[in-house]
Formats: structure tokens, sequence, C-alpha cells
């Protein structure tokens, strides 16, 4: 009998732990706020490609874009926008149980001149786009809590930011971006919240 008590515990522990780790292991829904409309990702500057990428340089240098690296690519063909897989802002589209969640991403922009000569098309593409939703349990990783990270689509809410910021220092204004309504404020979810 008591054999039998023991496997049935070992049983019932083995179980409780496959759960629980595939509980930790899994991703969490993720809500997406729609946008009513994409921003533009792409935009004709009536610059030269030499005026473009000077324009890249002054705006995104020195950490300024959300403290992401700038990388010029050679024969002014482009810049890199890269961090070390840090958030680069909580996310207007991307939320948990009501809560924005750090956003990641790095940027390419991708410089053409027009073939006549009257301007460049700047074309901003995301990579490594995701969000961090939540936290592993501590006892299940050697390492303690790690970040649960979880793929997204690019929300082109950043990439038209880029372009709005190069334009101003290009001398041209673009219409405001497109975003998501604010989620509906709960003051009793929100001071539950705050006691967990």
């Amino acid at each position: 009998m008591r054999r039998r008590d023991r496997r049935s515990r070992n049983v019932t522990y083995a179980t409780t732990l496959l759960i629980l780790a595939t509980a930790a292991c899994s991703s969490p829904h993720v809500d997406v706020a729609a946008l009513t409309s994409k921003n533009p990702t792409a935009f004709v500057f009536p610059k030269s490609v030499e005026a473009v990428n000077l324009a890249i340089g002054e705006a995104f240098s020195d950490f300024r874009y959300r403290q992401m690296n700038l990388t010029l690519l050679p024969d002014h063909r482009g810049a890199r926008l890269t961090t070390h897989h840090e958030p680069i802002s909580l996310s207007p589209v991307y939320r948990l149980r009501g809560k924005n969640l750090p956003y990641m991403a790095e940027f390419l922009l991708q410089l053409d001149p027009l073939p006549d000569g009257s301007g460049t098309r700047v074309t901003v593409i995301a990579s490594r786009t995701e969000v961090i939703a939540g936290q592993t349990l501590g006892f299940l990783n050697p390492h303690g809590p790690a970040n649960i990270y979880v793929a997204v689509e690019a929300t082109s809410i950043e990439e038209y930011e880029i372009l709005q910021i190069l334009g101003a220092h290009l001398g041209t204004t673009l219409p405001p971006s497109v975003t998501p309504p604010a989620p509906p404020f709960d003051p009793l979810a929100y001071m539950r919240e705050l006691r967990r």
C-alpha cells in the first residue's frame, strides 16, 4: 500500500511540475489595438541622397532616438538603428491585461534616389519586433525569472515617427501619425493591480 501511495504522490508531483513548466514556458495572449489605417513607412523627400544621409546623421546620432545606436551604411545607402535587445518604448498597440507592453525593434532606413534626381525615397523597415509579455517563474529557471518575449508585427507607428523626425531635419512637415485609441481606464482594476 505504501509503495502505491508513494508512486501516486510522485506521479502527482511530476504532473504538477509538468503543468507549471508548460504554463511558465507558454506565451501569454497579447491583445492588439487595431489602427484605423497603417502609417506610411516610406516617403519621398525633395532632397539629394547626400542631404538625406547627412540629415539622418544629425537626427539620430548619439542615441538621440530612443537610445538606439545609429550606423550609417556605406555609399549613402541608408542607416541602421539598433539596440542590444532592449525595449525602445511602451507599445500603444500591444497590451496584456490592459497594460502597454515594452516593445523592441530595430530599423533599416533605406535610401533610394529617384531616377530623375528630384528627390530621395526613404523607406523604414522594422525587424526583430517583439514585446515583453511578463516573466517566467523563477524556480523553473536556474538563473531566476526571465523575460517572456513574444514576436509581433511591426506597428508602423515607430517607422512613421522616424520619417517625421527626419522630415523635421529636412524642412518637411509630415501629417500626424495614426495611433490606436487609449484603452478605457478602470480605476478599480487599477487599484487592484497596485495591491498585487
